[in-house]
């Protein structure tokens, strides 16, 4: 990317401008045509001076485990359908990948947990994994994703184990989006779990996936989680793939219905004074990179296969010639890659996709999500046209409430430079 592409242009009002440069987002406020010219001029000439060049690779080695396809929830929207197998990730296999690990550094690592199915029902292999880890690595950081049903044990080894966590649930439409596999509500076993973590001063993140139905609820279910002292919240809207459970009342919030919420939503928090962050994939600090760590992610499937993506863990996936790169072979005891795969994963960035080159506002979207991409339009380099019409929405009315408070960016967005001109 050279310094032409990397400073791109919002217009805000009549003389509000927002300029979108790598790390720094800068407000222009009573500026006409010509002072907006030269600005964006001269921050073309300090990134070209600076030598500014994509930054693509990780920062620390990583891997992440689904240690399982089984379930105790049956969400009507899971991406892996989790609880419809039981197969099990095996010490064996963990072993083999991070030995790999510890061939390439034995200094710092991130280990995450995940998956289609709930990892604690198969804490056993979790807890191996993270012992084994701390024998061959300096410094081992660990991340889980649960579904918040986890029991005191697991709990404590969470707090041993320092671990950064990020718990599925829906608010209010929680009863009847994530039930138990026998139909009742699991609300209370999650809430009980979340106010045991505020209570013990635990960082943690909930995410909170929206229907058609429950994006209407969103502001009640701020109130609600503000009320159990949850302070990061992620909203999504649900994405209904192929591969997905399903149901014939589920669907996704228009984009326009998806937008407004998420305003309604940033704005109450800002008018109560709400100790409180709202994420969602759709904003992200502006840089140069990549959506996502897709183009180097080593992901051990139950199975023992390879993938650059969660929702794409078995061979009879749609796209999985792409995404699942590679096998644990108990054999060879070592990790082998589809080189050719692994090449291909790596052409998925904001640059080869033609419609985003003349877009403005392609440094904060990044393209969007490669696997709803893949989804929504078949094709390796086509964005999503729901994904699209949420940004071109969303990013310049969350620039605009910044424009007029830049407090809104502390609500939004991770620390980076605001310039106010």
């Amino acid at each position: 990317m050279n310094a032409d592409s990397l400073v791109d242009t919002v217009v805000l009002g009549e003389d509000s401008y927002a300029l979108i440069s790598p790390n720094k987002i800068s407000f222009l406020s009573g500026a006409n045509r010509d002072e907006v010219a030269q600005r964006i001029k001269a921050e073309k000439l300090h990134l070209t001076m600076l030598n500014i060049t994509p930054t693509f690779d990780k920062e620390i080695e990583s891997i992440t485990f689904l240690p399982t396809l089984n379930c105790n929830l049956r969400c009507i929207y899971c991406y892996a359908k989790g609880g419809e197998q039981q197969t099990n990730l095996t010490e064996d296999l963990a072993k083999i990948a991070l030995d790999d690990l510890a061939s390439k550094t034995t200094g710092t690592v991130q280990i995450d947990f995940a998956g289609g199915g709930e990892p604690f029902f198969n804490f056993k292999v979790m807890d191996y994994i993270l012992k084994y880890a701390k024998k061959l690595f300096r410094e081992v950081h660990v991340r889980l994703v649960t579904n918040g049903t986890f029991n005191k044990d697991h709990l404590q080894w969470i707090l041993d184990n320092d671990i950064d966590l990020r718990i599925s649930f829906d608010g209010l439409a929680h009863r009847y989006q994530r039930p138990f596999k026998t139909g009742m509500s699991s609300s209370e076993a999650v809430e009980n779990n979340l106010k045991e973590l505020v209570k013990l001063n635990k960082k943690f993140k909930v995410q909170c996936i929206v229907t058609e139905e429950s994006a209407n609820y969103i502001i009640d279910t701020i109130q609600h989680l503000s009320k159990l002292g949850v302070k990061l919240i992620k909203i999504e809207p649900v994405h209904i793939s192929e591969i997905s459970r399903k149901s014939n009342q589920l669907k996704p919030p228009t984009p326009q219905q998806f937008v407004d919420k998420f305003i309604e939503a940033l704005e109450y928090i800002m008018r109560n004074k709400l100790d409180m962050k709202l994420d969602t994939a759709f904003l992200s600090r502006p840089t140069t990179g990549y959506y996502c760590g897709l183009r180097h992610n080593i992901i051990i499937t139950p199975e023992g296969n390879i993938t650059g993506c969660v929702e794409f863990t078995r061979k009879i996936d749609p796209f999985s010639e792409l995404i699942v790169n590679g096998k644990c072979s108990l054999g060879e005891k070592k990790l082998l890659f589809n080189e050719r795969a692994k090449a291909e994963l790596k052409r998925l960035h904001m640059d080869n996709y033609k419609a985003c080159h003349s877009c403005n506002l392609k440094l904060i979207c990044k393209s969007g999500c490669p696997a709803r991409n893949l989804f929504d339009k078949g094709n390796t380099f086509m964005q999503s046209p729901y994904t699209c019409a949420i940004e071109k929405n969303l990013i310049p009315r969350v620039l605009h409430l910044i424009s007029k408070n830049s407090a809104y960016s502390n609500i939004v967005f991770d620390k980076f430079k605001i310039d106010e001109c």
